[in-house]
């Protein structure tokens, strides 16, 4: 069930872009992105936040700032953003959707109006390079690791026509793991998705702990063979072409052993350790074990993070 506080007038009434916002207990990350938000200029937009029982002051912040905020249970476990994703883009109004989490900010006030000119009849769905604000050391191997990302295939389209987004059926909520990559696919069969542009958004990921990137992987691995069978189903990449894939970015940004050498093999380290969690995952799924690290402590914007 969803619920939702009053709207202000001010976004009740825009229709041009509707930014969603997964939230839990993002109090301290929040007002970044809505202050970012805030100050674009020549757009009409909606923020609608989609909160799962935060227990901070998280849903009060999004309200006073004029924001939709729906309700929404929060699971037992952890699970990714999709379905709040989901709920929030089926509440909103606008042309242009554009799904970001709360640890985000955008660049400069005009960045809701250089999206809108990458759209076209053609191009109906935008990816938005991220550049991470990390802290400590995994922190910044995952920052490294995204870089090596930028530009390839494995970068997903946060920014979508609300066409497009309806005709693919929005976000696959019974996965676990790679739903972003997942709607991705989708709207390249449909669409051109535009990746050769400079805006990029600042991703404030903080300090992350091994213990975290680990559990998180875990969790992926518990429906992998399920994202796997319907990425199969739809032309999409095999486990092998995923793999080969996330490898030659990393070969392709070598030039990082020379300039950042510890984070660099730092990657080729945690990516290890990520794939045997995976496995390990995958093997509690297969035996049918319910016992599981306890991730209800992951929000959604670590989930982001952690990606």
């Amino acid at each position: 069930m969803t619920d939702q506080y009053p709207i202000s007038e001010q976004y009740g009434r825009c229709t041009e872009f509707s930014i969603v916002v997964p939230t839990y207990n993002e109090e301290r990350n929040l007002p970044r992105l809505l202050a970012s938000l805030l100050s674009q200029r020549g757009i009409e937009f909606e923020i609608v936040v989609v909160d799962q029982e935060s227990s901070d002051r998280t849903p009060q912040i999004a309200a006073d700032a004029g924001c939709l905020v729906l309700k929404r249970r929060r699971a037992a476990f952890y699970s990714p953003p999709a379905a709040s994703r989901n709920a929030g883009v089926a509440a909103s109004r606008g042309k242009y959707i554009v799904n970001l989490d709360a640890d985000m900010e955008l660049s400069d006030g005009d960045f809701l109006e250089s999206l809108r000119g990458l759209f076209s009849e053609d191009t109906q769905a935008v990816i938005l390079h991220e550049r991470d604000v990390a802290t400590g050391y995994w922190s910044k191997v995952k920052a490294l690791e995204r870089l090596c990302y930028t530009g390839s295939s494995i970068e997903s389209a946060r920014a979508v026509t609300r066409e497009l987004f309806d005709k693919v059926g929005g976000y696959n909520a019974t996965i676990s793991s790679g739903e972003d990559y997942d709607i991705s696919h989708r709207y390249a069969l449909h669409t051109k998705v535009h990746t050769d542009h400079p805006l990029t958004v600042n991703h404030h990921t903080g300090r992350v702990q091994l213990s975290s990137l680990l559990k998180k992987k875990f969790s992926y691995g518990r429906t992998v063979n399920q994202y796997l069978r319907e990425s199969r189903s739809t032309g999409g990449p095999t486990a092998m072409t995923l793999i080969s894939t996330h490898l030659m970015c990393f070969i392709r940004r070598r030039d990082l052993l020379v300039t950042d050498p510890g984070h660099y093999l730092g990657i080729f380290l945690l990516r290890a350790l990520e794939f045997m969690a995976i496995v390990l995952g995958m093997g509690f799924r297969a035996v049918g074990l319910s016992s599981e690290p306890d991730l209800r402590r992951l929000d959604h914007s670590e989930h982001s993070r952690l990606s």
